[in-house]
């Protein structure tokens, strides 16, 4: 029983990582404008400041 359990814990894990990630149209950092967002560019940090 407790295999199931473990399984379906893990099913459900995976389905959520890939609805993140393909389907939920988040987009992470791919748009990120604000200085908070680890992936940002440096070039466009600048840019934004210096207007």
């Amino acid at each position: 029983m407790s295999t199931i359990i473990v399984a379906a814990i893990v099913f459900a894990a995976v389905a959520y990582v890939v609805y993140r990630q393909f389907f939920s149209g988040a987009s992470g950092c791919d748009d990120c404008s604000n200085v908070g967002c680890p992936l940002i560019d440096q070039t466009q940090v600048s840019k934004i400041l210096n207007k």
